[in-house]
């Protein structure tokens, strides 16, 4: 294993044995990859024995953090059809405002970790989100099987194109039902350059398992109801995009770069569930798909509300069950110490109670930002932490 920097080049076989040899147990979301042919555990002990000592009690923290997350990332992103990247990564409280990163393919792997800022940038970095995107706001609600079956639709639109370029001819803009599932069964071949199929990799089933593929009309019919796609003949077999498609479906011909998100958390001991976003960068819009169980969303964002949304995916605060006792305890130093409990609210979620000091600690940390609303007892009413004098945010 090769280390330096809080970066390990690894392979599974080592992973599994350098865990092996932590105590700790595998949790629900557990991604740490296992092995079936094991090293010698005297040669797993005399590895790390010669491994700096604070770069192996950071490496055991890390494999603690992907063997037991409290939530997972999924990332692929493609940058002009040209790079490409693939990495798993998780979060815990094991390494607080902390994402370890798994990436890697065959029998090499790389470990390393990324603040929460870190993350956020490159998502947005990724996709120029903070170049000049037109105020365009297009969205309406789908089943999940309607928006795979529009990702199907804006791939046919794009081959149809790139057909008609071979060929000089006029692209062809019109599409039937057996055109959308021929596309929806070629979702598994490994091309990066589609969204369909970029997309069925992060996917908890893959689409060629969903009904959608072999009969499409229902995610059809629920794609004119949303306004996307029109019938062009009375028996409704073949279709066009509508204008507000259409400027997605150009946008996505020309996209600059696409990126992915597959998000996995528990809703309970046993279970867990999936959330797949698909952001697409025009050369005007920034398009988002988003799929959360059979329901889904197609919408055009605009750079707040990016932020808004990696918020929610990417940071972290903490929102633990306060007792009666320790609120007893934290009402007293506040009269004591004449320091107002603060509490703070983001996306329609509350925590606190915490002390200024610990905001403050939050806001060096990347996890206080200038939007989220903020409130202590003597406050006339919920403000933005952006605007108390409190909270420098340079």
């Amino acid at each position: 294993m090769k280390s330096g920097n809080g970066e390990w080049i690894t392979n599974p076989e080592e992973l599994a044995a350098y865990f092996g040899q932590t105590g700790k147990k595998r949790g629900l979301l557990d991604i740490l990859p296992k092995s079936s042919n094991a090293m010698p555990e005297s040669e797993v002990k005399k590895d790390r024995q010669n491994m700096d000592p604070d770069q192996l009690r950071l490496l055991d923290k890390c494999l603690g953090v992907l063997a037991s997350p409290d939530r997972v990332l999924q990332m692929r992103y493609n940058i002009a059809d040209a790079r490409v990247s693939r990495s798993f990564m998780a979060t815990s409280k094991e390494m607080p405002a902390v994402w370890v990163t798994l990436s890697g393919s065959g029998e090499s792997r790389l470990v390393s970790f990324r603040s929460e800022p870190e993350l956020r940038h490159l998502i947005l970095d990724v996709l120029a989100a903070d170049s000049t995107i037109r105020p365009t706001r297009i969205g309406c609600d789908l089943t999940t099987e309607g928006a795979l079956a529009f990702l199907a639709i804006l791939d046919q639109y794009r081959r149809s194109w790139l057909i008609s370029m071979l060929h000089h001819l006029e692209p062809i803009s019109f599409f039937t039902q057996k055109d959308v599932e021929e596309r929806l069964a070629d979702s598994d071949m490994e091309d990066f350059r589609w969204s369909l199929p970029f997309t069925d990799k992060v996917l908890p089933v893959p689409v060629k398992k969903m009904s959608v593929t072999t009969n499409s009309r229902q995610a059809l019919l629920d794609l004119i109801e949303a306004g996307l796609i029109e019938p062009v003949d009375e028996e409704a077999n073949t279709f066009e995009l509508t204008e507000a498609a259409l400027t997605l479906a150009e946008g996505d011909r020309q996209a600059a770069s696409r990126l992915v998100l597959s998000r996995t958390f528990p809703i309970s001991d046993d279970e867990v569930a999936h959330d797949v976003l698909v952001f697409v960068r025009t050369p005007f819009e920034l398009l988002l798909v988003l799929m959360s169980g059979v329901n889904a969303s197609i919408s055009t964002l605009l750079p707040g509300d990016l932020n808004l949304l990696l918020d929610q995916i990417i940071f972290t605060l903490p929102k633990e069950d306060v007792s009666d006792v320790e609120q007893r305890k934290m009402k007293e130093e506040e009269e004591q110490t004449e320091q107002p409990l603060w509490y703070m609210s983001r996306s329609g979620e509350l925590y606190g109670p915490y002390f200024l000091e610990e905001l403050i600690k939050y806001l060096q940390e990347g996890r206080l930002q200038p939007e989220d609303l903020v409130w202590h007892e003597g406050l006339p009413q919920w403000v933005e932490a952006g605007t108390l004098e409190e909270f420098n945010f340079g």
